[in-house]
């Protein structure tokens, strides 16, 4: 693409220049003035100032302020009040307003790309507000139909319109406060893939819904009326995993206590029980250790009293519900709502198995490339505290991009989840945070968050958000689009309607 900075930024209206200072220009700080006082200028906004004939350097607005000579001396407040009259006919103070700019250089636009900056620009050079056609070209984005949509930038309407596999093949994390639009924006990503046609790939998503937020896109006219895919809702009370299939080394996934003698041990158990009759419940395992000759007494205990707790959750049956397989297919969207379980580990065994299983038939080319989207991530992989599912999830993290195996993880408590997870997704989409430890956590793990970006975070409004990563080419600020599926009664709801709801079912 040849660039003619002349000839284009001959119709734009200029908002005004660099000045010298003691700081500015550099690399890393443009302080500039606009030529008008009319102008509209804002925080956060992008603008463009022209480098050469074929460069130009994207600005962000980081800071705006005001001066004006005439109240430089306090004295003249105390004095304005007496003398207003004169300073009106004589003294025209309005126009002695100056409006500075602090702005933040992103990164260098040439016919080559985007470029990282290796020079300051020239003082007195002209500052404009940036092209849409620019900044689509410098951050990256896709064409329309190929690629997901999530809003605009807030700068302006510049669509960011997302490449498909930038944002998902290298894992996706979401992070926000409660209440900031996560499971909203969310909604946005899976309308997106909900919607792409069969010719483009269609990718099978597997959403592990701790408290049921997702459960209204399977009965919206949206998806009834999507020739492209399919959502299905499996509530977490039906989940079973067949005690047939079941092998020692799940068991010891499911009850991490297990030392290798006792795996070994309910292993030669379980073989022996296959062999001696083909359909065989968990409680037949139970017995089994019970009666085993070949155990002594203290085996016996631990491994009796960790089965016995596994018994207790009922997830154990004679078959597999829902057949793993089935949920990967192209354009299936399954929704495991686990609402109805009280249980953090119960949660967390179903996670575990579902992720694994998904990820070993990817491994094997047995499936479609698909993606996991868990929902209050830190539940399933915390950074301290030891979890069933945390293993696998951090596997699919770090070899998941091999076979095209993605994880979405989304968290109000980054600094909760584990640093091996939250590293491995390469593209951050971060809205407000407010918690100090939370955007510390998040400062060290997200590339490209630097201290300025991260001190904007606990200002974003609602819906707002940062992208950092292999999505873009630069961090970008966005203003997540509406939603066109409705009918979610998460949204918009208050406690008085709640209320409302209560006492309604009361009568």
């Amino acid at each position: 693409m040849q660039i003619s900075i002349f000839d284009p930024l001959s119709y734009l209206q200029e908002l005004g220049a660099v000045i010298a200072t003691q700081n500015s220009p550099s690399t890393t700080l443009v302080e500039g003035v606009l030529k008008n006082e009319n102008l509209n200028v804002s925080r956060s906004e992008l603008l463009e100032i022209p480098y050469s004939s074929e460069k130009i350097l994207i600005v962000m607005v980081k800071e705006i302020h005001k001066s004006n000579s005439y109240y430089s001396n306090a004295g003249v407040l105390k004095e304005q009040e007496s003398y207003s009259r004169l300073n009106q006919d004589l003294f025209p103070i309005k126009e002695w307003d100056t409006t500075f700019l602090i702005l933040n250089p992103i990164g260098v636009f040439s016919k080559d790309g985007a470029k990282r900056i290796l020079s300051p620009v020239n003082p007195g050079s002209k500052i404009y507000k940036a092209r849409s056609e620019i900044l689509k070209d410098f951050f990256g984005f896709s064409s329309e139909k190929a690629g997901i949509n999530l809003g605009n930038l807030v700068s302006g309407k510049t669509s960011v319109i997302l490449n498909f596999s930038k944002l998902l093949r290298k894992h996706l994390a979401i992070l926000a406060i409660s209440g900031a639009g996560k499971s909203y924006t969310t909604g946005v990503l899976l309308e997106e893939i909900i919607k792409r046609p069969k010719n483009l790939g269609r990718l099978p998503i597997i959403i592990i819904d701790p408290h049921g937020e997702y459960s209204y896109l399977a009965n919206t006219d949206f998806v009834k009326n999507s020739l492209n895919s399919l959502v299905t809702v499996y509530p977490g009370k039906y989940f079973s995993i067949s005690s047939e299939s079941i092998t020692a080394w799940q068991i010891r996934e499911y009850s991490p206590d297990f030392s290798a003698v006792q795996v070994r041990e309910l292993d030669r158990i379980i073989n022996q029980l296959k062999k001696n009759k083909s359909l065989h419940s968990f409680m037949d395992i139970i017995l089994e250790v019970e009666n085993s000759s070949i155990l002594n007494n203290r085996t016996r205990e631990s491994l009796l009293g960790w089965l016995d707790g596994l018994f207790r959750f009922r997830i154990f049956g004679s078959v597999n519900f829902p057949i793993i397989e089935e949920l990967l297919n192209p354009g299936q969207i399954s929704i495991i709502d686990l609402s109805d379980i009280h249980s953090l580990r119960k949660k967390q065994i179903i996670c575990a198995y579902v992720a694994r299983k998904a990820f070993e038939l990817r491994r094997d080319k047995k499936v479609s490339p698909f993606l996991l989207v868990i929902e209050e991530a830190h539940q399933f992989c915390p950074e301290q505290e030891s979890s069933i599912s945390k293993n696998i999830i951090e596997t699919i993290a770090r070899e998941g991009r091999k076979f095209f195996a993605a994880l979405c993880l989304i968290s109000q408590r980054p600094v909760k989840l584990s640093s091996t997870a939250l590293s491995q997704c390469n593209s951050h989409l971060i809205m407000k945070i407010k918690n100090p430890y939370d955007l510390d956590y998040i400062g060290r793990l997200s590339e490209g968050i630097d201290r300025d970006t991260q001190n904007m975070l606990p200002d974003l409004e609602v819906g707002e958000a940062f992208l950092v990563g292999e999505a873009v080419n630069h961090p970008i600020l966005i203003k997540i689009r509406k939603k066109e599926i409705t009918g979610n009664p998460y949204d918009n709801n208050t406690i008085e309607n709640e209320i409302l709801k209560y006492e309604k079912q009361q009568l």
